[in-house]
């Protein structure tokens, strides 16, 4: 792993969706721009993340912490990787006292809890960032890039651009679905 090949994000703020349900967004920032990460997550991550910046810490991260600290290892890093599109994880980089450096994979919520309670940085590839990074306008509201969109998220949206008769971004997003199934990169409905 080349540290020049990253870059340092910081939590910016959490936010929902106004015209879609489902869309709980944490908007992480580059700390040397003004360029955002928005990552979808479930009402129960957006509370977790609300508990660790009122309290500095989470049930989840604080038990976590604990067993860390008595097998005297320290989270040195939290590394955001995407998954299918608008799916992330996180990979904890652990130092042990010996200087052995291992790996952990978890949530993108747990790393990011991790990261703010033990101010350790929040890493990303400069590569991924670039091609998830969203733009934030003028009015406030987040355009998604479509590779970091759910497939759940296309479908709403697919369903408020026919209803709002913007004929041009419904068709956008048809053909990103159906790329997407016939590259296999769809997500099975659960």
């Amino acid at each position: 792993m080349n540290r020049n090949d990253y870059i340092t994000l910081q939590v910016h703020y959490l936010t929902r969706g106004t015209q879609l349900a489902h869309a709980h967004i944490l908007m992480l920032k580059h700390t040397e721009s003004e360029l955002h990460l928005p990552i979808l997550i479930t009402d129960d991550e957006a509370i977790a993340l609300k508990k660790v910046v009122e309290k500095g810490i989470s049930e989840d991260a604080g038990l976590a912490l604990q067993i860390l600290k008595s097998l005297n290892v320290g989270i040195e890093s939290v590394h955001i990787v995407p998954d299918l599109p608008g799916h992330y994880h996180a990979i904890l980089m652990m130092l042990t006292a010996t200087q052995s450096l291992h790996t952990m994979t978890c949530s993108v919520t747990k790393g990011v809890c991790l990261a703010m309670s033990t101010g350790c940085p929040l890493l990303m590839s400069e590569v991924d960032f670039m091609q998830y990074q969203g733009q934030i306008k003028n009015n406030g509201q987040v355009a998604f890039p479509l590779p970091a969109m759910t497939d759940r998220l296309l479908d709403e949206a697919l369903q408020v651009a026919v209803n709002e008769e913007n004929y041009e971004l419904a068709a956008t997003l048809h053909k990103e679905i159906e790329m997407r199934k016939l590259s296999g990169k769809s997500q099975p409905e659960t």
